[in-house]
């Protein structure tokens, strides 16, 4: 079974709040008076603006109030404008704060690293040799040592000074 429904706007222009109050106060004549009437048997929106316009009283304050819904519906108008400016804004504001704390965050990491690098750079028990003499590359990256103390966590000892051997000397880091 099929619904039939009947379309949400008219297919011809409706009509003004002119006619509809000329209608009502029964002013219109001949063949616009009978436009307005074919139209109001085919628009359910104008036989409901004529009729809630029959409900006020006196007729004479149907312009004032007409004036005041405008008005009211673009005061609306505008403060939903301005809502979604602001949404927005938070929004670009939001995603601005966002990116600055992920290049914080990416600069503090960088600089950790190449902190953690010069101090095992300069501790005894590397003697300097995986960074004073590099060789013919231009970066020569990481030393065996360096990787691995990357991963792992600083020694106590390390921070202190190194480990000592028996010698008297500092001995490797033993983790």
């Amino acid at each position: 079974m099929e619904l039939e429904s009947e379309p949400l706007l008219p297919k011809e222009k409706c009509l003004d709040q002119t006619e509809l109050i000329g209608y009502l106060r029964q002013t219109l004549q001949g063949p616009e008076k009978d436009r307005v009437r074919m139209h109001l048997e085919g628009c359910a929106l104008c036989r409901d603006a004529l009729q809630g316009l029959s409900r006020v009283q006196p007729p004479t304050r149907i312009p004032a109030l007409v004036q005041e819904v405008n008005r009211w519906a673009l005061k609306r108008l505008e403060r939903t404008k301005l809502k979604k400016k602001s949404q927005k804004f938070y929004i670009l504001l939001s995603l601005t704060v966002f990116i600055v704390l992920v290049v914080v965050l990416v600069a503090y990491m960088a600089y950790r690293s190449t902190e953690r690098r010069e101090r095992l750079r300069s501790h005894p028990a590397h003697g300097g040799t995986a960074w004073s003499n590099p060789g013919p590359r231009k970066n020569p990256g990481l030393s065996i040592i360096d990787a691995g103390n990357l991963f792992s966590p600083v020694l106590k000892d390390f921070q202190g000074g190194g480990l000592e051997d028996a010698n008297g000397g500092n001995g490797p880091l033993v983790g």
